[in-house]
């Protein structure tokens, strides 16, 4: 699962034609616990809901909020908090 990271207007209110990347560089320190969730075709079985994939069996989940960790299937799949 990828954690949402918050980025701001950085006062801009007119449009430029940049890449988002260079008119907006500016973030929350720490990531959100809300969650999107990426899956390897080879890894899916289907969805329990819009936020939550259902892996094949043995098959570990892991979220970029703790690098490393292996994330506990929450009830949801909406949050990493649950």
């Amino acid at each position: 699962v990828v954690n949402w990271m918050l980025v701001g207007s950085a006062n801009q209110s007119v449009y430029a034609p940049f890449p988002v990347t260079k008119r907006f560089q500016y973030r929350e320190e720490e990531p959100e616990a809300v969650i999107k969730t990426i899956v390897a075709a080879k890894d899916y079985v289907g969805n329990a809901n819009p936020h939550k994939a259902i892996l094949v069996k043995g098959v570990k989940a892991r979220t970029t909020k703790y690098p490393g960790c292996i994330l506990n299937s929450p009830k949801a799949g909406a949050t990493d908090k649950e």
